[in-house]
């Protein structure tokens, strides 16, 4: 097993765990019966997955922490394990639908943390600089003939064309599909890492592309004007776009 601090250990104790293996996260996600071990690199999104996960405590599904422990550049966040299903496919629609409508029931007012444009754009060039944007893990239009030419062209274009920010509310931050459980409360929440303040249609983005990679097309206008939103093409794409640098 990794090396784990004293305190977090002390919570383990000799509890049979499995790696969680789901998911894109660069993190290390131990599950045990009760509770999940996730050990990732000490920086913002660690913080703040504690942060958001503690403010968000009563107001939504979302694990409770244990213990929240940083050593030699590594962050240790033991946390209670939420008991579901994953989402159906015949119900993911629905589902997505109820998510978008369960942040905003959060409101706005007092969120902690907010993550503003150019900072998003910030951790792209950063993920550029670091050789992580990579070209094959993208929507096959991205780049190519009728695409980008590369990572850094499309941060350009991002950057000269970065939408304004005016419908903010509460935003999971990577609100696809797999960071979503059905719980016997209802629709639980995890992966809080850059869920913030931020402009809705950042979770619009995403949780569109997922669901149509997961059911194949569909009317996504409609989906988004059912969830009572006001559905911006542009920036959705705007959005999408983004993603791809990370």
């Amino acid at each position: 097993m990794l090396y784990l601090p004293e305190n977090i250990q002390k919570h383990i104790g000799k509890n049979q765990y499995m790696e969680d293996t789901v998911g894109m996260s660069a993190s290390s996600v131990l599950l045990f019966p009760e509770m999940v071990l996730k050990v990732s690199e000490d920086g913002f999104e660690a913080d703040n997955e504690v942060k958001m996960m503690r403010f968000l405590e009563g107001k939504l599904i979302v694990p409770e922490v244990y213990a929240y422990e940083k050593e030699g550049g590594k962050a240790y966040l033991l946390m209670s394990r939420l008991k579901g299903e994953t989402i159906p496919q015949s119900r993911m629609q629905e589902i997505g639908k109820e998510a978008l409508l369960l942040l905003e029931s959060a409101g706005k007012e007092l969120i902690p943390s907010r993550i503003e444009l150019r900072t998003r754009l910030s951790w792209a060039w950063e993920n550029i600089e670091k050789g992580e944007a990579d070209m094959e893990n993208c929507e096959p239009e991205t780049y190519g003939k009728n695409g980008f030419r590369d990572p850094m062209a499309l941060w350009d274009w991002l950057s000269e064309n970065a939408p304004a920010e005016d419908d903010l509310t509460l935003t999971h931050g990577d609100l696809c599909l797999n960071n979503l459980i059905l719980t016997k409360e209802g629709i639980g929440f995890f992966d809080l890492g850059k869920c913030a303040l931020t402009d809705r249609n950042q979770d619009i983005a995403i949780l569109l592309r997922d669901i149509r990679h997961q059911t194949g097309i569909f009317d996504e206008e409609k989906f988004v004007r059912e969830a009572g939103f006001a559905y911006d093409k542009k920036k959705i794409r705007w959005y999408h776009l983004l993603d791809e640098l990370f």
